[in-house]
């Protein structure tokens, strides 16, 4: 057993060019048998073991070059392997990895909204965000996150205004994230 056997299961099929010489007119039997084995077996075979198989009461021996082996995943999982190294790709997107993504969109889009601002790298911002309620969640779970990439002093979430009373810069903009509308407001901090 190894580290990825959880993740890859290993399917083995028969090589015909190689049984067919070797076991002639029982080849469809060995051949199975060697669709029958069992993961022990296989990783004996891709680790260049001969394996036995019982073959009408006697035992013959599969050899590496007897057989393919193909590494299919368990589960939903995608992975590669390469040179011993062995890496599984999760795709299922949750709520929380789905609220980050939306979180680092809208960091993007005030960081596109100060620009074409015209504000400075280092100048301070007030930030606003409105929008659907899943855009909005995850303003406010990564409320932090927005306000050290933006240089955001305040961050506020859902319906509201200034408490100043002073314009937002360029009036804001709308748009959508996903799906989701949005729409971003920001000013430079007094």
């Amino acid at each position: 057993m190894t580290a990825g056997d959880d993740i890859v299961r290993l399917v083995v099929k028969p090589n015909f060019g190689r049984l067919g010489p070797r076991f002639g007119s029982e080849t469809p039997k060995v051949a199975a048998q060697v669709r029958q084995l069992d993961q022990q077996a296989a990783g004996r075979l891709q680790a260049g073991q001969p394996v036995e198989v019982p073959l009408d009461g006697r035992t013959v021996e599969i050899e590496p070059d007897d057989v393919t082996i193909a590494e299919e995943a368990s589960g939903d999982l995608v992975i590669k392997s390469s040179g011993g190294y062995m890496v599984g790709l999760d795709r299922v997107v949750d709520d929380e990895l789905r609220a980050e993504g939306m979180a680092r969109e809208l960091v993007n889009r005030v960081q596109r909204l100060r620009r074409d601002a015209g504000l400075e790298v280092s100048d301070r911002i007030e930030l606003e965000i409105r929008g659907a309620d899943v855009v909005e969640a995850a303003a406010r779970a990564h409320r932090d996150y927005i306000a050290g990439e933006t240089l955001a002093v305040r961050v506020r979430v859902g319906a509201g205004s200034r408490d100043e009373g002073g314009e937002w810069l360029d009036g804001g903009i709308e748009g959508d994230i996903d799906g989701h509308p949005v729409w971003i407001g920001l000013a430079r901090s007094r």
